[in-house]
């Protein structure tokens, strides 16, 4: 389980952690994987449906350890270009679906962040949820975000947060949130964007640690200037409940 400990000690005041959604809340590549894999035959000409299955069979243990996070990346196949068509069917498999998020697993960062919110320094916890079009909320995650997170309701110290378009989150960040304490996302990328364009000095991020996200522990350089500023980078291990 995800532990107190990887906050940082110095800062442990009234937290304003900002959390990513995807991958770190909940599990969305099982399902998007599955959906690709029973349209097999159409994205057969554009995707190497092969690093789908083993044996013959859907394995989910390949989406959720592949080096490469974005599926249409790590799919695709060499200098084969994906059509416009191609790739709105491929980003419907996901958009689309309005129960999307419904049935998806959650992620242990889900119970320690409850965990997290009954302590009295913890002042905030935003999840963060990126829409494609102008919508003031995510109407497929707050359902999900009511229910677990009490998420608009009396006291509840959860809020989920929209971004719209191409924002960057360090933008969203600084614009709405500029005094956060800790950051949390599943893409070593984008830790470092954040920690580049924000006010990050004495701050501390948190990522899972998967295969793809291995060169930023690896960046020892990187870790030591960190560091100095005061900066704490820490992984966990990223279970799914249940």
């Amino acid at each position: 389980m995800f532990d107190l400990k990887y906050l940082n000690q110095s800062v442990m005041r009234d937290e304003t952690i900002v959390c990513d959604w995807d991958g770190v809340i909940q599990l969305i590549d099982y399902k998007w994987g599955q959906k690709i894999y029973n349209e097999r035959e159409y994205f057969k000409d554009f995707f190497d449906i092969d690093k789908l299955i083993t044996d013959g069979q859907y394995d989910k243990e390949k989406i959720r350890n592949r080096e490469i996070y974005d599926i249409k990346t790590w799919l695709a196949k060499p200098n084969v270009e994906l059509t416009k068509e191609a790739y709105d069917k491929y980003m419907n498999l996901y958009l689309g679906d309005n129960d999307y998020y419904k049935d998806l697993p959650f992620l242990i960062m889900a119970k320690s962040l409850k965990e997290l919110s009954e302590q009295k320094f913890v002042k905030k916890i935003v999840f963060l949820s990126h829409a494609p079009i102008n919508v003031e909320t995510d109407h497929r995650k707050l359902p999900i975000a009511e229910k677990i997170f009490n998420v608009g309701k009396k006291g509840s110290k959860f809020e989920l947060a929209v971004i719209h378009g191409n924002m960057l989150k360090s933008e969203f960040i600084n614009k709405y949130y500029p005094n956060y304490t800790a950051f949390i996302d599943d893409r070593s990328d984008i830790i470092r964007e954040v920690i580049k364009n924000t006010d990050s000095e004495s701050k501390s991020f948190i990522l899972p640690f998967f295969y793809y996200n291995k060169e930023l522990g690896l960046d020892r350089e990187y870790i030591i200037k960190c560091q100095r500023k005061g900066i704490t980078i820490s992984t966990y291990s990223n279970d799914i409940i249940g």
